[in-house]
């Protein structure tokens, strides 16, 4: 549960209704965005950046034709139209076909720890890698140090993961509203390396795409380790 105002300063007296008990539509801010992973839904280190993009192709259907709505109609009940009360005009498409939805690109930047890097992070908590792990029950997979790094290569990802987005409220600590990116391949991974003299984290950028996206929440609305949706 979250505390009230913690991490979010909720500003009852600007909500335009100005009622008692109403939260004001208030922006949402990254702080209280959650990125899980793994049947337990963990945590995966330090996040830095995390995106996505769905896209799909739509037709354009055109005629050819010289009367505004004139699909269906025979030239004597063809009257003036004006330009503002038509359907479509002469040159404009007539209808859209929409076309499918393609596999949804995500991209991901997050620290190097010194337990583990982002392969190593998210193998581990989904049972993902070639070294067929058993998934943990506690978020130790991404910092026990008695676990040797092995991961150095996306080719050692051997399964695909999940990947959880949570909105959560700063008043109630319930989950507003989320999504679960189903069955994700990394696709790219590289690292970006300060320079000598700065003082800055090492950063890897991951680059996954997931074969589908669908909504995210749990029965109480509450976040709760090893939740199903």
């Amino acid at each position: 549960m979250a505390i009230a105002n913690r991490v979010l300063p909720i500003n009852y007296a600007a909500s335009r209704d100005n009622l008692a008990g109403t939260i004001p539509k208030t922006a949402i801010q990254s702080v209280t965005m959650a990125v899980r992973t793994g049947p337990g839904q963990f945590a995966v280190g330090y996040i830095q950046e995390f995106g996505w993009t769905a896209d799909r192709d739509v037709k354009m259907v055109h005629q050819i034709e010289p009367y505004p709505n004139g699909t269906f109609n025979n030239q004597a009940t063809l009257g003036g139209t004006d330009f503002d009360q038509s359907m479509y005009w002469p040159g404009e498409p007539v209808e859209g076909i929409p076309g499918k939805i393609d596999g949804i690109p995500i991209t991901f930047k997050r620290a190097v720890l010194y337990t583990s890097n982002m392969l190593a992070a998210f193998s581990r908590l989904n049972g993902a890698g070639n070294y067929n792990e058993n998934v943990p029950v506690t978020n130790d997979a991404v910092n026990d140090t008695a676990n040797v790094n092995k991961y150095v290569s996306i080719i050692q990802q051997v399964r695909p993961i999940d990947i959880y987005q949570m909105f959560i409220s700063p008043v109630t600590g319930q989950i507003v509203f989320g999504r679960v990116f189903e069955e994700c391949w990394f696709t790219k991974i590289t690292e970006t390396i300060p320079a000598a003299n700065a003082n800055e984290e090492i950063v890897e950028d991951g680059e996954l795409k997931a074969v589908r996206v669908r909504p995210y929440y749990t029965l109480t609305g509450e976040v709760s380790v090893g939740a199903n949706p």
